[in-house]
């Protein structure tokens, strides 16, 4: 191969190789969203129609339905439990499980997992968010990620043993953290599911938070201090009827039960959710109106963004625009891939001179 042929085909290459991608369509604290996932006593159902972020059971929903919603501009979130073994689950007979599990959930048929042994849950959440991302999901909700809040958890831990939950709040934040990094490597965007006292050290790794009950147990501020102060959206369930006024004032896109079921936990078999937000006129534009931002010089200031797929997945635009920042990313891929090209040039050259070295005159 001639070495101008090679050098060009090393810089294209390198041209397609360079982590360059643009991330298009991401959530706005104006996105709407359904639950069918959860909230009712066997699951979850809502009305679909108008709302952007669609949040389905991850084993529960096949991926020709996720491949639908998406195909009618819908964003979809997928449900598991990350801090619990549910034993209906078609991954429940995975031999690490075995050590994780400890405590039952009071109030459910679940038992908590061990937040210390990091190596196994990445055994069993990793193959998760796997299958997310195999299965279409735009992103994730991991639930029970606040075992350090609940005694019923940490109380049941062994070797050693653990009477505060206090003693493992930083186990929790490094599990936690992990989760955010491998589904941002995965490409999924993930919503923080409750945990509110680590809302400070997670909301710049989420995307997202989702909440049960903050107004009923007057625990939105932190949401309004972090999430949506930093462009993120707070999706919220309450299962006794709402305050849409102070929810909407806060920012919250709040949802409640028309009638809820006995224990209060869930809605009753028979009722809807009522959303305190209007459905949105169309799913697709952009982004002034459908609850997510297009990476172009319109997109406002206050937009939450990122750079890429593979960037920190925490940081609001900061000064320069969204085209700005596309030409400034786009003109260092291709400074690096120039650079890349002249080296492999030099090297060729050097390498022909070494095998060829010119010829030294004859000495009279």
């Amino acid at each position: 191969m001639r070495p101008h042929t090679l050098i060009f085909a090393v810089v294209v290459l390198l041209a397609v190789s360079v982590p360059c991608t643009l991330a298009i369509r991401h959530l706005t604290v104006n996105a709407t969203w359904a639950l069918t996932a959860w909230g009712f006593p066997s699951g979850g159902k809502d009305s679909v129609d108008g709302e952007k972020v669609i949040d389905v059971d991850l084993f529960d929903t096949a991926a020709s339905t996720i491949a639908t919603y998406k195909q009618q501009g819908h964003i979809v979130l997928c449900y598991f439990s990350a801090g619990s073994w549910e034993s209906y689950r078609p991954d429940a007979n995975n031999t690490a499980w075995a050590k994780l599990k400890i405590g039952k959930m009071n109030g459910w048929n679940e038992l908590w997992l061990d937040i210390r042994d990091l190596t196994d849950l990445k055994t069993v959440m990793g193959p998760r968010m796997d299958l997310a991302a195999s299965k279409g999901c735009d992103g994730v909700e991991p639930d029970n990620i606040d075992c350090f809040a609940n005694s019923d958890c940490y109380r049941t831990m062994t070797n050693p043993t653990v009477s505060k939950g206090s003693l493992v709040k930083q186990a929790q934040l490094t599990y936690n953290s992990w989760l955010a990094s491998y589904a941002h490597n995965k490409s999924l965007l993930i919503a923080q599911k409750n945990c509110i006292d680590l809302i400070p050290q997670l909301y710049t790794s989420y995307d997202l938070a989702l909440n049960e009950q903050c107004q009923y147990y007057s625990e939105c501020d932190s949401y309004k201090q972090y999430y949506i102060t930093a462009g993120k959206p707070v999706f919220n369930v309450e299962y006794a009827p709402a305050n849409c006024t102070a929810s909407n004032k806060i920012g919250l896109r709040t949802k409640y039960c028309s009638a809820v079921s006995s224990d209060g936990d869930t809605c009753a078999s028979s009722a809807t959710w009522i959303n305190c937000f209007p459905k949105q006129a169309s799913l697709n534009g952009d982004g002034s109106g459908d609850g997510t931002a297009t990476r172009s010089a319109s997109v406002a200031d206050d937009v939450y963004e990122y750079l890429s797929a593979s960037s920190s997945h925490g940081n609001k635009q900061t000064g320069l625009s969204a085209a700005g920042i596309a030409a400034i990313t786009i003109g260092v891929n291709l400074a690096v891939v120039m650079v890349i090209a002249v080296l492999v040039m030099v090297g060729l050259l050097v390498s022909r001179r070494l095998r060829n070295p010119p010829a030294t005159e004859a000495t009279v």
